[in-house]
């Protein structure tokens, strides 16, 4: 009896505690169903301002929404913030139909910083398989260490296996752990001065229009380290990051 009381507090204290957190979830539901309903009936504006509230505040998106955002954006001649919310939907779906509507826009504005990118597209895609590829790499690895303690188990040298499934899982959760999180930002003022150090105080190594895609290197407070490809080369400077849009 006190252990079906004691099951009893803890499924009402766990439902009291989810609570919130699934009344909030229906609300942003709802929300988002109110947001396409305008949409449907072309009342870009106020759908928008729903989607964003959902973007920004409850990071709630799909692929649908995101493709909504950024052709209201481009409709208000907004192309910064439409390459940015194509750039996102790129990095979750790596479609080469998005990349095509994305290169499509930055001809279209003269804009840098969004050339295909082999390795940029193969991070993407590892990113959306990245279950597919965590299942088959721990599925490879209990083999390789059911095999291993097989042939240990014969009297067998397994010293060479061992380091070459070491270097193995090195470079696996280097590549998980920094490859992937690479970023970028997309500029989202008109004019915006990257400098030789991450200060006001520095000098102005360049100008950088609205638009445009930076490579992020690094970050310093409040300024990002971007890489900025100009006819004589590459050149490093830092922005603001209240003048970047962040996709990552």
């Amino acid at each position: 009896m006190q252990r079906f009381l004691l099951n009893i507090t803890v499924f009402f204290l766990v439902s009291f505690a989810a609570a919130p957190q699934l009344v909030q979830a229906q609300g942003n539901e709802q929300l988002l169903a109110s947001a396409d309903a305008l949409y449907e009936q072309q009342k870009f504006v106020e759908a928008f301002n729903i989607y964003e509230k959902l973007f920004s505040k409850a990071k709630l998106f799909s692929p649908q929404m995101l493709t909504k955002m950024a052709f209201i954006r481009e409709g208000t001649g907004d192309y910064a913030n439409a390459l940015y919310y194509l750039s996102v939907l790129y990095a979750q779906d790596p479609d080469p139909k998005i990349f095509a509507k994305i290169s499509e826009l930055a001809e279209k504005y003269k804009l840098q910083g969004y050339q295909p990118n082999d390795i940029e597209y193969l991070i993407y895609n590892f990113r959306y398989y990245l279950g597919a590829f965590l299942l088959a790499f721990t599925v490879l690895m209990l083999a390789l260490l059911i095999f291993l303690f097989k042939i240990k188990r014969k009297g067998r040298e397994v010293l060479y296996p061992c380091i070459a499934i070491s270097v193995g899982l090195a470079v696996f959760f280097y590549i998980y752990n920094y490859e992937l999180q690479r970023q970028k930002g997309i500029v989202k003022s008109d004019k915006v001065f990257l400098m030789n150090a991450p200060s006001a105080a520095g000098e102005l190594v360049s100008m950088v229009e609205k638009g445009n895609c930076l490579p992020i290197v690094g970050s310093n407070d409040i300024w990002y380290k971007v890489r900025w490809a100009e006819n004589d080369g590459f050149k490093e400077g830092y922005v603001r990051s209240a003048n970047l849009l962040i996709v990552d």
